[in-house]
């Protein structure tokens, strides 16, 4: 399905951009959308017609400074005054239905923001991707310097950014469309620069006062947001319900990745597990472990692999304590000397264990003998 467009006007009276996808089934849920640093909401055709496909409606719109929004080109005053924006969008969401904000990249630092400071009416639950904690390269010391001496007299002068675009996907489509988009830029002001990495920073400090639910989705491989610091938030916030998923062998943009409907259902399915109500006392983390052992021969190897799934079904006394639900996906692989003329693959699949229901459950793998430690594409 197609967008549909229409016009805001922000506290201060600048013009927003309001993208809207509906349903044509029955509407279940509404999500707020705010996009990343230099790019807009039209880029995001192909993942929220599938959201709309599932009766979710989207509202996302162009950031101030971004797409068809008015503003200095890659500037916002404020922290404040882009969350005012955002409680602007989120106003459109029927007060009747599940509502959810679900930010990427320096969205996703706004999204954080506007739940932390929104925690007694806090949306259903708050889906971050790439979020900009920390970035995962070295701001230079000169971009820094003019940012605190001029971010405040000369605020919305500006300068470039410096992204590297063939960082965004692996998908050589994905960075080619990006580069000829003509609604992306590389802009970034004097105030905004300021502002936004110390902001985006401050998270991990407040982390402690983040209780409501979250899905943090981040790019193993991510160049531009470090996805380390998607992990210390995670561990850091108090939230009983929360999620966090590394994709391995992505870049930035895991929504434009050769996987991509892969992590459009798993955002779209963490949404509609929680349409029924809130999910308590869960804490899930979905890691992957590949051990290889051996030197490889040159004619002949044997390969066993096995994963393991741990499901956990639980029903909670009302004073139980935070369960705490680690999901591994466990790969092993061995390697040892065979006739020059045979090859044996041998494949085993474990089946699904069920975990007593504890205030602890976690299911781990037995350590191996003079093994070395990998990681496995997801």
């Amino acid at each position: 399905m197609t967008s549909i467009v229409s016009n805001l006007l922000a506290s201060d009276k600048e013009t927003l951009i309001l993208r809207s996808w509906k349903p044509t089934v029955p509407v279940v849920a509404t999500v707020t959308f705010i996009h990343g640093i230099g790019e807009h909401s039209g880029r995001y055709e192909h993942v929220f017609s599938k959201f709309a496909e599932n009766g979710i409606l989207v509202n996302a719109f162009d950031q101030r400074g971004h797409g068809k929004s008015g503003g200095t080109r890659g500037h916002s005053p404020s922290l404040e005054q882009s969350l005012k924006d955002i409680t602007l969008i989120a106003s459109n969401a029927d007060p009747a239905l599940p509502h959810f904000i679900y930010g990427h990249s320096f969205g996703g630092c706004l999204a954080l923001h506007y739940t932390l400071k929104n925690q007694e009416r806090a949306p259903a639950g708050c889906v971050v991707t790439s979020p900009l904690i920390k970035p995962a390269f070295k701001v230079s010391g000169f971009k820094l310097f003019l940012g605190n001496l001029l971010g405040k007299v000369a605020a919305t002068s500006t300068i470039d950014s410096n992204l590297n675009a063939s960082h965004i996907s692996k998908d050589a489509e994905v960075v080619a469309t990006y580069k000829k988009d003509v609604l992306v830029h590389s802009k970034i002001s004097l105030g905004l620069g300021r502002w936004m990495l110390s902001k985006a920073e401050s998270l991990l400090d407040e982390a402690p006062k983040y209780t409501s639910p979250v899905l943090l989705i981040h790019g193993n491989d991510d160049k531009i947001t470090c996805p380390k610091a998607s992990q210390q938030f995670f561990d850091r916030i108090a939230s009983t319900d929360k999620t966090l998923k590394l994709w391995e062998d992505m870049y930035h943009e895991v929504h434009n990745e050769k996987d991509q409907d892969l992590v459009i259902q798993f955002i779209i399915d963490w949404i509609i597990l929680r349409v029924a109500g809130p999910v308590n006392n869960q804490v899930i983390v979905v890691p992957t472990v590949t051990v290889e052992t051996g030197a490889e021969p040159a004619a002949a190897t044997s390969t066993t692999t096995t994963s393991v799934v741990v499901s956990v079904e639980e029903t909670k006394p009302a004073e139980a304590s935070e369960v705490v639900v680690v999901v591994p996906v466990v790969s092993v692989e061995t390697t040892t000397k065979a006739p020059a003329a045979a090859t044996e693959q041998k494949e085993e699949k474990a089946p699904a264990a069920a975990a007593p229901a504890k205030q602890e459950q976690q299911q781990q793998q037995p350590k191996k003998k003079n093994n070395k430690k990998g990681k496995k594409k997801n």
